[in-house]
Order: C-alpha cells, then sequence, then structure tokens
C-alpha cells in the first residue's frame, strides 16, 4: 500500500496572515484543496493522513468534508516540530503501508508525474527525493558577509516534495533520532545521517510552496496557465 502524509501544520506568520496559509484562496478554492486532490487523484495512492495543528482539525471537517475527498483516512494533531507532526502522522498510517510520501501541504501544485516518479525511485532505493538545480548563483559568506567558498551550482539541489521512504525505514529511523533527542527539518537528513542512499530525482520548478503573499499572487498566475 501507498500512502501519503501531508503535513498542514504550520502558521501564517511569514504570509502576513492570521490563519494557516493553507485555509487562504487559491483561484476559489483553498491551497489545500489543491494539495489533497493531487494525491486524491493519483491511481498509486491508497490513503492519505493529514496533519493539522490540534485547534484546526475541527475546522478541516467543518468546511472540507463537502469535497467529497475518499482516501484521507484520518487527521492527526501536529506537534512542536515538523519531524513531531511526521512522526504523529506515521502512527495513523495502516498496517500494510509499504511506502509513504511526505508532503508539504502549502505545494498546491505537485504534478501527478512527479508523485509517479517518486513513487519509482522510492521502490528502487528505499528513499527519493525530488530537487532543483537553484537558479541563483550561492556562495558561502562568513560571519561578516564576505564570500569565502564558491558552490558548483551543478552539484546543488533545493530539495522539494513529495518526499517518497519504504515506511518501516522511516519509522525505525525516525525513532533513533528521537531516542537520540536529534530533530531534524527534512526527512531525507534521517537516511543520510544513518549512511542510507537517497535518489534525487529532477524536481519541477512549477511544484511551488507558498510562503509568503507573493508566492500566493504567483500561484494564481500558474493556475491560470494550467487553465
Amino acid at each position: 500500500m501507498v500512502s501519503t502524509i501531508i503535513v498542514a501544520a504550520g502558521s501564517g506568520k511569514r504570509m502576513g496572515k492570521s490563519i494557516n496559509k493553507v485555509f487562504l484562496d487559491l483561484n476559489g478554492y483553498p491551497v489545500l484543496f489543491h494539495t489533497i486532490r493531487a494525491f486524491e487523484e493519483h491511481p498509486e495512492v491508497d490513503e492519505i493522513i493529514l496533519v493539522l495543528k490540534e485547534e484546526e482539525l475541527a475546522y478541516y471537517q467543518q468546511y472540507f468534508t463537502g469535497f467529497g475527498f475518499q482516501k484521507v483516512r484520518q487527521l492527526a494533531a501536529g506537534g512542536a516540530e515538523r519531524m513531531n507532526s511526521v512522526r504523529n502522522g506515521l502512527n495513523c498510517l495502516g498496517e500494510d503501508s509499504e511506502l509513504v510520501l511526505i508532503h508539504d501541504g502549502a505545494r498546491p501544485f505537485v504534478r501527478s508525474e512527479l508523485i509517479t516518479e517518486g513513487i519509482e525511485q522510492a521502490r528502487r532505493w528505499g528513499a527519493a527525493c525530488p530537487g532543483v538545480v537553484p537558479k541563483d548563483t550561492i556562495k558561502r559568506v562568513d560571519e561578516e558577509g564576505l564570500i569565502y567558498a564558491e558552490l558548483p551550482r551543478d552539484q546543488l539541489r533545493a530539495l522539494q516534495t513529495p518526499q517518497v521512504f519504504r515506511t518501516a525505514k522511516l519509522r525505525e529511523l525516525m525513532e533513533r533520532a528521537f531516542s537520540k533527542g536529534m530533530l531534524y527539518t527534512d526527512d531525507t537528513a534521517l537516511f543520510v545521517e544513518a549512511g542510507e542512499s537517497v535518489k534525487i530525482f529532477p524536481g519541477d520548478y512549477h511544484n511551488l510552496k507558498i510562503t509568503t503573499a507573493e508566492d500566493l499572487e504567483l500561484g494564481l498566475i500558474l493556475m491560470m496557465d494550467v487553465d
């Protein structure tokens, strides 16, 4: 079984809004609606676990049930950090989950082809993540802001989601990290720190994460391009 955990327990601070950015309007529907729909409509995804802030679970049940999503099997409360939220989502997965996709709730433009590629690569490698070559030149600077190292752009990747893992291995590595008191903001770090391979495959520059008000405006343009 292929599972998906959509992590949407963030806030709207950088957006400058008082509500979670995933509930903001994007072309007539909440951002989160578009994100869920991408996985709901994918033929290989069997179940979706949605992680929200505890105080927003009732909001989802009130306003989203009418959309008729059939694969959203369970809601989970988010934790203090992203890794806590992912762990709570993992605890809700079906017992026969083989692969799990971890996806940002604020990435509503993920394409079906990207989901398919992630699943295929994770079946082969055990862990896979989409990434894009940074468009800007990136330098390392010291504490005074002076450049001291050149980073070859062709060796760099800006990571996206969904990140896809063998479910059992992700659980194992996550519990190991928690037992050591280690927290990571990116799930691939669990595998890298354990010496496990993570396959980076080509991502999609349109797979935008909506974080700021400018991102929301760009998202509307992307929606018009799709239409």
